[in-house]
C-alpha cells in the first residue's frame, strides 16, 4: 500500500531461470508494476539482461524468502521455476500461504504434441522407476535427465558403468560429479544448450543407445527434438513426467482479472473444452479403426490429445496411448454418477487442446436393456457432440433410413455427423448427397476398405497394440487415409462447438492416506488396469512400481502391496510356471501378509494351475492340455474354455471381512473372461442386473482374488482400504526392520 496516494503498488516476485519467466516478467513490466525476480546462479541472471528488474541470485530456503518478501514488500507471487523444481515451488507456496500473499503458477506446456510422430514411450514417475525399464530392456541408455539424477542410476540401474552414457551441462560442477561417477570418461558428454534434433542424434549414435531416458521438460526444455531424434534412431524413451501440479495458468492473459479486467470465474470454474465421440451403428463397423485413424493424424498436425474410451474396455485404450502418448480414460455411465463422471471427464482434459471419445457398441446399447452405459449416455452426460460410423454396403436408401433412425431415437442423440467406413472412393458422393439430404446431417468423410490397415481381434476384442504386427506402419497408414479421406478441419470445427463445461477435478480433493509403495504387474500377460485405478491410488499416497512376472526374477523392492490386473496369461502359461523364484516370492509376500489384489488374469495367475487349452499354442513349447502350476495363493484351478463366462456389470457382496469390505457390504465391479475355477473359493455372491447369481472368488484379510475387476472411482473406500492395509504393513516392516520380502 502506498500511504500517500491510498493505492496498491503492486510488487510482483517472479521465481525464474527459465524461459517462461522471462515471458512472465515481460509481461509483469509491460503493466507498469514493480517486478523482482528470483534465480538460483548467474546463468540464469543472465536472461534478464534486456529488463529493467530487481534481481535476487542465489538458492534461498524458507527463511531467507520470507524475510526478503516482507523486507520487498511483495503483493503477488508467480512461480514460473522449472517444473521439476519441486522444492523451490513447495518453499515458496508455504511462504504464500504463511504471509497471505497471491501465489499463481505458470509453467511449460506439455511438449509431447510437438513431435510430429511419436516413437515408443515408457512414462515413469521418477528416476528409480526410470532405473527399473532400463534394467528391463535391452542395450545402452543415453541419460538426458540431468547430473542431479546420476546417483539414481548408479544405484539402481545393473551394469550401470558399461550401459549408461550422460549429456550433463558444461560447467565444473557438472564435470566434477561425471569424473566421480564414471570410469570411463568417454561414457559422459558436456554441452550447452539449445541441442536441435541432430545434435541429439549424434549423442544416441555415439552412445550407441537403444533407450533414451529424458525429463517432461517442454519444448523450452527440448523435448520435442529429443523426441524427434528418438524416432528417427529407432529408440525406445522412458519419460520421466513431470510432478502432478494443480491450478496452473495455462496463460498469462489469464492474471488480466488481477488488474481489473476480468473476472476469475470467467475461465477457472468454466472451459470450453473441444470434445467429439465417435459412436457407431454396431460392433465391428469400425469406431477404433476410424478413432484411430482420426488421433493418428490429429496428433501428427501437432495437436495434444486427450482420448478417451466409453465403457469398461482396456484394449482399445492402449492403442489410444500409443498413438497419443497420453493415458486413454475409460468414461463409465454405470459406474460414474453423472456429476462424477463430468468431473473425470474434465480432469484429464486439462491442458489438451481437443478430447476424442471413443464409443462402445452400438450407439444406443447398454446394460441389459437400457442405454445405461451406451455411447449415447456418455455423450449426453457430457454434452459431446457424436459422429456416427456407418457401414453402408449393400444399401442404399436404407442407409439413410437407418441413420434417421439413430438420429430420431432420442430427444436430442447429440448426432451431429456421420463417417462411412469400407465403402470404395467412387460410391463416396453417392451416400454423402443421399445422407446429407434425407438426415440433415453433414458427413465428415469416409475410410475406404484396406486390408492392410486392418486390426486382428481376439475373444476380448482387439489384440493388444503391443501384439499387433507392423502396429507403427498400420497405425502411420491410418494416419494418412484420416489426412485424405476425413473431413478433419470440419470434425475439429464441430468438437469446438461443444458447449462449456464446468472444469472441476475429480481427484482434487482426493489426499493421501499413506505413503506406500506397490507393486504393480505389467508385462504382455497383465496389462488390463483402469488409469483411474492407478490414479486414485497415486492420489492416496501410493508410489507405483511395475514389473513383469514373465521376466522378472523378482518383487520390486520394500514394497507393500501387490497389484495383479488383467490380461491374458493363458497366452503365457509355460514362462510364467516356469518363472519360480518369482512366484516363490509372491507366496513369501502373502504368508507375510502382504495385501494383494489379483483380477481375472490375476486371480488365474494367483490359483493352483492353469489349463491354457487351444490359447497355450502363442507360448513356445506349452503343452495346452497340462495343468501348469502357478503361484497357488488361492485354491481352484483354471480352465479355459470356448464359451464367454459371467460377463457385464456385477454387484459383488462379500461373506466375510476383508480390506474390500466387511461381511455384508456390497462393491460393482466388472466381469469378462473365457474361463472357469474349478474348486475355486465362494467368497462373493455376485450378481447382474437380471437377477443372475453365482458365486465365487478369495477374500481375506490381505487378500482379493476374484474375476471381477474391480473400479476405484465407483468404490473408493475400497481403495482406501487397500492403501491402509498397506500403510500397517509399513509400521509393521519399520518396527520389525524387516523391509525385505
Amino acid at each position: 500500500m502506498d500511504e500517500r496516494a491510498g493505492v496498491m503498488v503492486m510488487h510482483w516476485l517472479v521465481i525464474g531461470g527459465t524461459s517462461e519467466s522471462v515471458e512472465a516478467a515481460a509481461y509483469l513490466t509491460s503493466k507498469g508494476t514493480r517486478v523482482t525476480v528470483s534465480v538460483a546462479t548467474d546463468m540464469g541472471a543472465a536472461l534478464y539482461d534486456d529488463f529493467s528488474v530487481k534481481l535476487w541470485v542465489g538458492y534461498l530456503n524458507r527463511e531467507q524468502f520470507t524475510e526478503r518478501m516482507l523486507a520487498e514488500k511483495i503483493t503477488h507471487v508467480l512461480d514460473a521455476s522449472h517444473p521439476f523444481a519441486v522444492e523451490v515451488t513447495r518453499t515458496v507456496k508455504a511462504v504464500c500461504q504463511a504471509l497471505g500473499l497471491a501465489y499463481f503458477r505458470y509453467t511449460r506446456r506439455d511438449a509431447m504434441a510437438e513431435a510430429p510422430l511419436m516413437p515408443e514411450i515408457y512414462r515413469v514417475a521418477d528416476g528409480r522407476e526410470a532405473a527399473r525399464w532400463i534394467n528391463r530392456l535391452p542395450g545402452h541408455a543415453a541419460l538426458l535427465t540431468g547430473v542431479k539424477t546420476l546417483d539414481i542410476y548408479r544405484d539402481y540401474v545393473i551394469d550401470f558403468q558399461q550401459r549408461c552414457y550422460a549429456r550433463v551441462l558444461d560447467n565444473e560442477a557438472s564435470k566434477a560429479r561425471c569424473r566421480e561417477m564414471f570410469e570411463d570418461e568417454n561414457h559422459w558428454q558436456a554441452k550447452m544448450p539449445p541441442f536441435d534434433v541432430e545434435a541429439n542424434r549424434r549423442f544416441l549414435r555415439d552412445s550407441q543407445a537403444k533407450i533414451l531416458v529424458t525429463k517432461d521438460s517442454g519444448a523450452a526444455g527440448g523435448l520435442p527434438e529429443k523426441l524427434e531424434a528418438a524416432r528417427l534412431e529407432g529408440v525406445v524413451v522412458i519419460l520421466i513426467r513431470r510432478p502432478e501440479e494443480r491450478d496452473i495458468l495455462e496463460s498469462l492473459d489469464r492474471l488480466e482479472f488481477v488488474f481489473g479486467k476480468r473476472n476469475m470465474t470467467d475461465f477457472s470454474k468454466v472451459s470450453g473444452m473441444p470434445r467429439l465421440m465417435i459412436g457407431g451403428t454396431q460392433s465391428g463397423c469400425g469406431k477404433t479403426t476410424v478413432t484411430a485413424a482420426v488421433l493418428q493424424a490429429l496428433t501428427a498436425r501437432g495437436m495434444k490429445l486427450a482420448p478417451y474410451k466409453c465403457g469398461p474396455d482396456y484394449i482399445d485404450p492402449m492403442f489410444h496411448r500409443r498413438i497419443t502418448g497420453a493415458p486413454s480414460i475409460n468414461l463409465d455411465s454405470v459406474f460414474l454418477e453423472p456429476e462424477k463422471m463430468r468431473q473425470l471427464f474434465a480432469f484429464h482434459m486439462r491442458k489438451k487442446d481437443m478430447a476424442l471419445v471413443e464409443g462402445v457398441m452400438g450407439y444406443y446399447d447398454g446394460q441389459a436393456d437400457s442405454d445405461r452405459g451406451s455411447s449415447y449416455h456418455v455423450a449426453a452426460i457430457t454434452k459431446t457432440p457424436a459422429v456416427l460410423v456407418v457401414r453402408p454396403e449393400g444399401t442404399a436408401l436404407s442407409a439413410a433410413a437407418m441413420i434417421q433412425g439413430f438420429k430420431g431415437f432420442r430427444k436430442d442423440s447429440m448426432i451431429r455427423g456421420v463417417i462411412f467406413n469400407g465403402i470404395r472412393e467412387g460410391m463416396y458422393d453417392f451416400y454423402r448427397k443421399l445422407v446429407e439430404v434425407e438426415t440433415g446431417l453433414k458427413v465428415y468423410g469416409f475410410l475406404p476398405k484396406d486390408l492392410k490397415v486392418s486390426l486382428e481381434s481376439r475373444h476380448l476384442g482387439l489384440v493388444t497394440a503391443v501384439e499387433q504386427e507392423r502396429l507403427s506402419d498400420k497405425l502411420e497408414m491410418l494416419g494418412g487415409l484420416a489426412e485424405k479421406y476425413l473431413d478433419l478441419d470440419g470434425l475439429i470445427t464441430l468438437a469446438n462447438g461443444a458447449e462449456p463445461m464446468e472444469n472441476a477435478g475429480f481427484f482434487d480433493k482426493i489426499a493421501p492416506v499413506g505413503h506406500v509403495r506397490l507393486a504393480v504387474a505389467m508385462d504382455e500377460a497383465f496389462c488390463f488396469y483402469y488409469e483411474d485405478n492407478l490414479e486414485m491410488l497415486r492420489r492416496l499416497g501410493v508410489e507405483i512400481f511395475p514389473f513383469s512376472p514373465i521376466k522378472d526374477s523378482h518383487l520390486p523392492e520394500n514394497i507393500q502391496g501387490i497389484y495383479l490386473g488383467g490380461g491374458y496369461p493363458e497366452l503365457h502359461v509355460r514362462r510364467l510356471s516356469e518363472n519360480e523364484t518369482m512366484k516363490e516370492e509372491l507366496r513369501r509376500a502373502a504368508l507375510k501378509g502382504i495385501p494383494i489384489i489379483g483380477e481375472c488374469g490375476g486371480y488365474m495367475y494367483l490359483s493352483e494351475g492353469i489349463q491354457a487349452g487351444d490359447s497355450g499354442g502363442r507360448d513356445i513349447g506349452c503343452d495346452g492340455n497340462k495343468i501348469w502350476p502357478m503361484t497357488g495363493i488361492v485354491p481352484g484351478i483354471c480352465r479355459m474354455t470356448k464359451k464367454l463366462g459371467p460377463f457385464g456389470y456385477v454387484t459383488g457382496t462379500c461373506r466375510k471381512d476383508s480390506f474390500i469390505g466387511r461381511a455384508g457390504e456390497s462393491f460393482l465391479a466388472h466381469e469378462f473372461h473365457y474361463s472357469e475355477m474349478d474348486g475355486g473359493a465362494a467368497d462373493f455372491v455376485l450378481v447382474k442386473s437380471n437377477g443372475r447369481r453365482w458365486s465365487g472368488g478369495m477374500a481375506g484379510r490381505n487378500i482379493y482374488a476374484a474375476y471381477p475387476h474391480l473400479y476405484f472411482c465407483a468404490n473408493p473406500e475400497i481403495a482406501v482400504n487397500f492403501v491402509r492395509a498397506m500403510a500397517e504393513i509399513k509400521r509393521n516392516q519399520e518396527e520389525d526392520g524387516d523391509s525385505m520380502l
